[in-house]
């Protein structure tokens, strides 16, 4: 992957100026995601299925109402009643795995890039480091991740998971 040097120092020890372009930084996390292809498939799935499966109850809500309360259909009640604990059954199941999911390819991201990092400063000249104090080095690989990390485990899913209420 060849990381190389792409900042250059400003002023202060955290004011640097990015000139790698968005797009590629975007096409290098896509390399990484595309790493846990099944699991990210996997991870599509379960929130496509969370968020179909949490459209239900509202509409059950309407046919109780509706249909079977309007009737004083008590048969019909105690049907959708087991449908309403079948229902929210997978919601739990189909949100689990969610969660799941998203924490598990994020920790896998978080590693990749982590020993990617590391790879990347064993090779660094000990020029590099006598330059620049290593605790700024180590937290700008630390936060970084960090935060990368953060922004595919809560930001991408749930904007995704969003759009598809919003369509729903």
């Amino acid at each position: 992957m060849g990381m190389r040097h792409h900042w250059h120092r400003m002023g202060d020890d955290e004011d640097y100026e990015r000139t790698i372009p968005d797009r590629v930084l975007f096409a290098r996390m896509v390399r990484y995601i595309s790493r846990q292809r099944r699991k990210t498939m996997m991870l599509v799935l379960a929130i496509l299925a969370s968020t179909l499966i949490n459209l239900l109850p509202p509409y059950m809500f309407s046919v109780v109402i509706d249909r079977y309360i309007g009737e004083l259909d008590t048969a019909g009640l105690a049907l959708i009643s087991v449908a309403f604990v079948v229902v929210y059954a997978l919601i739990f199941v189909a949100q689990y795995s969610h969660r799941y999911l998203i924490n598990w390819l994020g920790s896998k991201l978080e590693l990749d890039m982590r020993m990617d990092i590391f790879r990347h400063l064993q090779r660094l000249s000990l020029n590099f480091y006598a330059k620049r104090e290593v605790g700024s080095v180590v937290s700008r690989a630390t936060n970084d991740v960090d935060k990368i990390t953060e922004l595919v485990t809560s930001g991408v899913a749930s904007v995704m998971a969003d759009l598809l209420t919003l369509v729903g």
